[in-house]
C-alpha cells in the first residue's frame, strides 16, 4: 500500500508541476529594477492632473448629467489646455440587455500623423471615466466614492499622455485616438459602442492596436498584450529596460474562471483580459491592457495587493485611501504613461503592430466553453484509468490478504463439533457448579430457573428467597416449586445437641493446669478442638403435583378456625 499511495502521489505532483509550467512563464518582475527610472511625463505632474480631474466631479455616475458635466470638463482640458481640435462628445443610448434607451456619452480627440495619406494607421488609446457615486436607477449598486483608483488613475494617465504629445509635438508615423468611455463602470456600454458605430469602415481597417488604461495602482502594473507570443511584447520589454521602468508581465496563463468578458480568438480566460478592449480583441485587432494589481501565479482573484483588501468598486475609492495604501501612485501612472510614449517613439513599435494585427491567430474555436470542458473530461478521463490500471497491477504484484473474521457459533446442550474449522469461534454454554459464564451474574446454580429469577425476580410474580435454598440438598431431598403455588418454605429452628458427658470431662481435665517441670510454674494444658455434631435438617417439600385447591382448602380451614380457636 505504501507503494501504491507512493505513486499516486508522484503521478499528481507530476501532472501539478507540468500545469504549473503551462501556467506560469519567465515573465514578471522587471528584467533591471536597479536603474534609475527615466520620467517622459513627472510623477509629480501626474498626481496633480489627478486631482484636478476629481475635484468638483466626484460623482460621475453612468447615465446621469453628472457624468455629462465630467466629460464637458474632459472636452475643455483637451481642447484649451492641450491645443486639440475637433474633440467630439459622441452621444448614445444603450440598446442591450436589461439598460435599454439610458443616455451616455464618449468623449474622442484624434493626434494625427505628421505625413498622413490613405493608409496612414491608427491606433487607440482609451480609459473610462465614469463612475457609481449615486443612483441612476433602479437597483442600481452605488458605492458614495469618487473612485480614484479605478478610474481617475487611467484618465489621469492618460491625460498626461495626450498632453506630452503636444507639449512637445511628437512627430509619429500613425494616428492616435484618444477616448474616454462613457458608460464603462459597470456596463463596457461605450466601448462597444465605439467599436460599433464610430470606428468603422476604413478607420477599423487602419486601426492596428487599442490600449486601455485602468486602476493604475495597487502593487505592480502590467503590461498585458496576449496569452500568445507577439512582437509587441518583446518591443515594451526593451522599453521598459530601457528607461528602468518597473513594468511587470502576466506570469498567470489560468484555465478561464468566468464567460463575463470571454474572448473570441483566446484559449481562455484570466483576469488581465477584463476591460474595455474585449470588443477590439474579439475584432482581430491587438491590445496591451496597461492594469495595476498584485498577480502572482494562478491569478484565481483579481487582487490589487497582497497587504490591502480592494478599494476598487467601494465606498473607500478616495484619493485619501489611495494615498494611504499605495503612496507610489504617481510614479506608477507616470511609469505606465511613459511605456506608452516611449513605444510610440520607436522605430520598431509600429512594424510590430502591423505584423501582430496582419498574424492575428484565428482560435476562436477555443473561446467555446463546451471545447474546454471537453478537454477537462478527457483529461480527467485518461488520469483516472492511468491510476486504475497502475493500482491494479500493484495489488496484483504486491498482494494483501485481509484476515478473515472469524464467525461466531453457539455449541447448545453439549453438541458435537461436526463442522468445525479454524474459522469459526464456538461459545459453549455448559457450565459446572463453580464457573461462571457471565462475570457478575450469579450462575453457580445448577438450576437455570434460579438464575432466571435471580435477575428477574418479577416475571413470575414472586420473590424466592435464595439463602433459604442455597443449601445442596441431600441425594434424597428433591425441591420443586411452580409458578402459580408458591408457599413459604419455613426452616426448623437449629438447635445444638447437648454435649456426651465424656466430652464435658475431657474439656474440664483440659482446662487444668499442668506444672512446667523446667519451670515449676503451671501452664495451661492444649486445648482439643470442639467437634459438634449435626443432625441432618428436614426440610419441607411442596409436591408438584398438588393441586391449586388443596391450597385454596388449607387457607379456609385457618380462616375457620381450625388450626386455632374458632371464631
Amino acid at each position: 500500500m505504501k507503494k501504491l499511495f507512493k505513486l499516486i502521489t508522484l503521478i499528481v505532483c507530476v501532472v501539478i508541476a507540468l500545469f504549473s509550467f503551462v501556467a506560469c512563464s519567465d515573465y514578471g518582475a522587471p528584467v533591471d529594477e536597479a536603474n534609475d527610472p527615466s520620467y517622459a511625463v513627472a510623477p509629480e505632474r501626474m498626481e496633480r492632473i489627478l486631482e484636478s480631474f476629481l475635484t468638483g466631479h466626484e460623482d460621475r455616475t453612468t447615465f446621469t448629467e453628472h457624468e455629462a458635466v465630467a466629460a464637458e470638463y474632459l472636452q475643455s482640458v483637451l481642447t484649451a489646455d492641450y491645443g486639440y481640435d475637433d474633440v467630439e462628445i459622441v452621444e448614445f443610448k444603450t440598446i442591450e440587455g436589461e439598460l435599454v434607451n439610458l443616455k451616455s456619452q464618449n468623449v474622442v480627440a484624434t493626434y494625427r500623423a505628421a505625413n498622413r495619406d490613405e493608409n496612414t494607421k491608427n491606433i487607440v488609446l482609451g480609459a473610462y471615466y465614469d463612475n457609481r457615486y449615486s443612483q441612476a436607477y433602479a437597483n442600481a449598486s452605488t458605492f458614495r466614492s469618487e473612485a480614484a483608483l479605478t478610474n481617475g488613475t487611467g484618465v489621469a494617465t492618460l491625460l498626461g499622455i495626450a498632453s506630452y504629445l503636444t507639449m512637445y509635438e511628437v512627430e509619429l508615423d500613425f494616428d492616435v485616438t484618444i477616448v474616454f468611455f462613457g458608460a464603462g463602470f459597470i456596463t463596457d456600454a461605450g466601448a462597444r459602442e465605439f467599436y460599433n458605430d464610430y470606428l468603422t469602415g476604413e478607420l477599423r481597417a487602419r486601426t492596428v492596436l487599442m490600449t486601455e488604461f485602468q486602476r493604475i495602482g495597487g502593487d505592480h502594473i502590467y503590461a498585458y498584450t496576449d496569452a500568445r507570443d507577439n512582437k509587441r511584447e518583446s518591443v515594451l520589454t526593451d522599453i521598459s529596460k530601457a528607461n528602468g521602468l518597473d513594468i511587470y508581465k502576466v506570469t498567470s496563463k489560468s484555465p478561464q474562471i468566468t464567460s463575463a468578458y470571454a474572448l473570441d480568438g483566446i484559449p481562455y480566460y484570466q483576469w488581465a483580459h477584463s476591460g474595455m478592449f474585449t470588443c477590439f480583441h474579439d475584432g482581430g485587432i491587438p491590445i496591451i491592457n496597461i492594469v495595476g494589481a498584485s498577480w502572482d501565479g494562478m491569478d484565481l482573484t483579481d487582487r490589487e495587493g497582497v497587504e490591502h483588501d480592494n478599494v476598487s468598486f467601494s465606498g473607500y475609492d478616495d484619493l485619501k485611501t489611495l494615498a494611504a495604501n499605495y503612496p507610489d501612485y504617481g510614479e506608477k501612472m507616470a511609469a505606465a504613461a511613459t511605456l506608452m510614449i516611449r513605444a510610440m517613439e520607436s522605430d520598431e513599435f509600429l512594424p510590430a503592430l502591423i505584423d501582430d494585427r496582419a498574424n492575428f491567430p484565428d482560435t476562436i474555436v477555443l473561446n467555446k466553453l463546451w471545447i474546454w470542458a471537453l478537454i477537462v473530461f478527457v483529461v480527467m478521463a485518461v488520469v483516472l484509468i492511468a491510476v486504475t490500471f497502475i493500482a491494479a497491477h500493484l495489488a496484483k504484484k504486491y498482494p494483501v490478504v485481509a484476515p478473515k473474521p472469524p464467525r461466531m457459533k453457539m455449541a447448545v446442550f453439549g453438541m458435537d463439533y461436526e463442522d468445525k474449522n479454524d474459522a469459526d469461534v464456538f461459545i459453549d454454554f455448559k457450565n459446572t457448579a463453580d464457573q461462571e459464564i457471565f462475570p457478575g451474574i450469579p450462575n453457580n446454580d445448577p438450576k437455570p430457573r434460579d438464575v432466571i429469577d435471580d435477575i428477574f425476580p418479577s416475571i413470575f410474580g414472586a420473590t424466592v428467597d435464595r439463602q433459604a435454598t442455597k443449601q445442596k440438598p441431600d441425594d434424597d431431598d428433591t425441591v420443586v416449586v411452580e409458578k402459580k403455588d408458591i408457599e413459604e418454605v419455613k426452616e426448623e429452628p437449629k438447635t445444638e445437641p447437648a454435649p456426651e458427658a465424656n466430652e464435658t470431662a475431657g474439656e474440664q481435665a483440659v482446662a487444668e493446669e499442668q506444672p512446667n517441670p523446667e519451670t515449676d510454674e503451671p501452664t495451661a494444658a492444649p486445648q482439643k478442638p470442639i467437634t459438634v455434631e449435626h443432625k441432618p435438617i428436614k426440610r419441607k417439600t411442596v409436591s408438584a403435583g398438588k393441586s391449586s385447591s388443596a391450597g385454596k382448602k388449607t387457607a379456609a380451614k385457618k380462616d375457620s378456625g381450625e388450626d386455632g380457636e374458632s371464631k
